[in-house]
């Protein structure tokens, strides 16, 4: 009987340790009314190649068990765009999808102007992204969908990443919408 209670109290904490950490239950959780600045410098943390472990929140509130990613960033035009080609592992039966993002440096706002697009889709989902230490923010919609992602705890070789979700404009969030653990590669 011990070693069966044993074993559940030790899968269960398997379990737990296959999920992308986050420190609270806050999400994202910034205002995306009022964007703030950075520096041309802001992304800079972000060149080279990134594996990472992502996970998505189910209907009914649990998530996903994680999946496995990729992730490819560089620097391109004098250092005024940066880059990005990403891709997470699909979920058995599914067709691999890569998402590219194109970030511009705009002087006048001093923020990084975002466009995402999933070759064969055809849209680009546009934002604006800023921040300072080791955090970023971005705001960006996705038709009449806003995201708010957070980028956090950032080292030269790690960060945690989170975003939350809303269909009315931000008045109301799902938190933690999306999470993801990235390691650097390269």
């Amino acid at each position: 009987m011990v070693a069966v209670i044993l074993a559940v109290g030790v899968t269960r904490l398997q379990a737990q340790t296959d999920n992308v950490p986050v420190p609270d239950t806050l999400g994202a959780n910034f205002d995306i009314e009022h964007p703030g600045t950075t520096t041309p410098d802001a992304y800079d943390y972000l060149i080279g190649e990134w594996s990472f472990r992502f996970q998505a929140r189910r209907q009914d509130g649990s998530f996903d068990p994680q999946r496995n990613g990729h992730w490819r960033v560089w620097k391109s035009h004098d250092g005024l765009i940066v880059e990005d080609e990403w891709m997470v592992e699909p979920p058995p039966g599914q067709p691999r999808r890569i998402t590219l993002t194109y970030r511009a440096w705009n002087p006048e706002s001093r923020r990084w102007e975002i466009a995402g697009v999933v070759p064969g889709e055809g849209s680009f989902d546009v934002g604006t992204t800023w921040g300072t230490g080791d955090q970023r923010f971005l705001i960006q919609h996705y038709g009449d969908y806003v995201t708010r992602i957070k980028y956090y705890a950032i080292t030269a070789n790690h960060f945690l990443w989170r975003a939350d979700g809303s269909s009315d404009g931000g008045r109301t969030w799902q938190r933690d919408l999306w999470r993801m653990e990235a390691t650097r590669a390269r």
